[in-house]
């Protein structure tokens, strides 16, 4: 493994401590257009706004791009992409919604992983 693969292998494991560290699924009380309101159920997890693979930016460590959800509501946005888009629109502002996907599309940035890495560490 790359020096960088481990670093980002690092930072994957400190930024999923730190968005879980929320301790509440935050898509407690969202109400679905299939189901209506679905009880939390399970560990929580780090769920992404813009998916992983947005690494080239840094969004993958960015605590704005990140929610802490229950396996239920995890597992039911990845299935459900209209309910998941409403939610990220009730999650975050219109305004830090719109910057995410602006970032998200810069392929060639190339984020300073010892940066990221010391961020993460400083808040975990």
């Amino acid at each position: 493994m790359t020096d960088r693969r481990q670093k980002e292998a690092e930072a994957d494991l400190l930024f999923g401590r730190l968005i879980r560290s929320r301790g509440i699924c935050q898509a407690r009380g969202f109400e679905t257009l299939w189901y209506g309101v679905l009880p939390c159920w399970g560990r929580f997890e780090c769920a992404h706004v813009i998916r992983r693979r947005a690494k080239s930016t840094g969004l993958r460590w960015d605590p704005d791009n990140a929610a802490c959800l229950c396996s239920r509501h995890h597992a039911y946005f990845t299935d459900h992409p209209f309910d998941e888009e409403r939610f990220h629109e009730q999650l975050l502002s219109p305004q830090r919604l719109g910057d995410l996907r602006w970032r998200a599309q810069d392929l060639y940035a190339r984020p300073d992983m010892d940066e990221i890495l010391g961020r993460l560490r400083a808040r975990v």
